[in-house]
Order: C-alpha cells, then structure tokens, then sequence
C-alpha cells in the first residue's frame, strides 16, 4: 500500500508548529482551557466560602451580645433582617447575572463586599459596624454559594454524565468540609488565647484570597470567539427544568444555562 506524500507546505507547517499552535488557539480549545479553568476555581472557592461562612457563625452570637453588648431582642431581629437580606441579595445577584452574564464582576463585588465588612468589625469594634456588616458582609457571601455551584454546574457540562455527577459531589464534600474544618481549626486557636473578634480578620484573609484569585485566574468576558463556555438558556429556564425533572423523577440535565459566558 502506496502512502500520499504530504505537500512541501504541510510539512513546513508541521516542522514549525503553526498547526499546533493554531489549534491551541482555536475557540474549541479555548473553551475547554476556561471549562477547566472554572470548574477549579469555583470548586477551591466553595471550599473557602464555607470556611469564611462557618468560621463566622458559631461565635456571632457571643460576639454580638457578650462583646458588643446587643440585647437577645436586639439580636434576634438583626439575625431576621440579615437573613432577608440575604433571600434578597441573593435573588438580585441571580438576576444579575442571568441579564449580563458576568459572573466574574459579580463574585468580584461579594467577594469585596464580604472582605469590607469583616475588616469594619475587626477594626473598629462597634455595634454599628458589627451590625453593617451582619447586614452586608455575610448576606454577600452566602449569595455566592449559588453562583459558584452554578458555574461548577455548567462547566462540567461537556463531561460525561457519571463524571459530573462525580465532580459536583466532590464538590459538596468539600462543601460540607468546610463546614466541619472551620469551626475545628478556630476553636482551636482561640483556645490558645486568640481573641474572638480575629474570628473576623480570619474571614477577611480567606474572603481576600478568594477576591484574588477570582480577579487573576477568572477568565474575563471578550469579544469576538469566546474563550469561555457557551452558555444558551437563563438561569430562571435552568431552574424550572431542573425542578421539573426532579418532580418527574428524571435526573436532572446539566446542560449550559447562561446565555452569556460566565
């Protein structure tokens, strides 16, 4: 069997590495380079998240009332004011980025809002900052928890089914680590004589590393061919069929529900 000679321009071609070089930059690659990209960075962020979340909760109570000398009355409405705060800034973030699509700029603005408040309370040790930022800080960053796993979500769109299915568990584990980490790991310290009200500066530093590296690894919105996942449905349409299979008994279909790339 006779083989084809290649032509002098593909094997130039090939010697150089334009070819592989112009399928590294072609939009199919692209996109999977961003796939990979989020799904690592919104999986490690979930992590974080919960440990800024669950490092808070436990001690705000005793913060609140033994610290800043809130009555139980007090605290009680404040714990249901921050609460529907945070069912309303969270329904806001989701039309937000279900209109413009940049998931990037409204992680970035939680993220900043979430470090903002922890540092009030650390730095200035008042009732009205630890109220502030009960009412800004925390509702910010659980509002990020149903973003972040949305992105988890679509970009293991292209995977196999049974391979998603593995990833976003993986992911809640990790969730539900942090959770268990958190709590562990402070009470540790304060144990050793670290004052409670650092419970906050420690929120600030992961709340920070998780604005940093949203800000340098995040892949941002561009023109032309996108680097980032293509993404048809709203996130309104993905809920509604995601709840409808689930009342059918289907399993639900991870398939790409932004319009805009994330």
């Amino acid at each position: 069997m006779r083989c084809r000679a290649l032509p002098r321009e593909d094997i130039l071609s090939i010697v150089s590495g334009d070819r592989l070089n112009q399928r590294r930059r072609s939009p199919v690659h692209m996109q999977f380079k961003a796939s990979k990209l989020i799904l690592m960075i919104a999986t490690a962020e979930i992590f974080l998240a919960g440990l800024i979340v669950s490092s808070i909760t436990p001690y705000q109570s005793v913060i609140g009332i033994e610290v800043f000398g809130l009555g139980s009355a007090s605290y009680s409405a404040l714990v249901l004011t921050a609460s529907l705060f945070s069912v309303a800034l969270s329904i806001l973030v989701g039309i937000l980025s279900d209109q413009t699509g940049n998931l990037r700029q409204l992680l970035l603005a939680t993220f900043l809002i979430s470090m903002v408040g922890q540092l009030l309370i650390f730095l200035f040790r008042t009732p009205l900052a630890f109220v502030l930022a009960n009412l800004l800080a925390i509702p910010a960053m659980r509002a990020n928890f149903s973003q972040l796993f949305a992105a988890l979500r679509i970009s293991v769109h292209d995977k196999p089914k049974f391979v998603g299915d593995q990833i976003t568990s993986i992911a809640r584990a990790l969730f539900a680590l942090s959770f268990a980490a958190g709590p562990f790991l402070l009470s540790f310290a304060i144990a050793q004589q670290m004052p409670l009200i650092w419970v906050y500066l420690v929120a600030s530093v992961i709340s920070f590393v998780c604005f940093a590296v949203t800000f340098l690894f995040w892949p941002k919105q561009g023109g032309g061919h996108s680097a980032q996942p293509d993404l048809s449905l709203g996130c309104s349409s993905f809920i509604r069929s995601t709840a409808r299979q689930a009342m059918l008994g289907d399993s639900p279909d991870y398939s790409p529900c932004w319009k805009c790339p994330l």
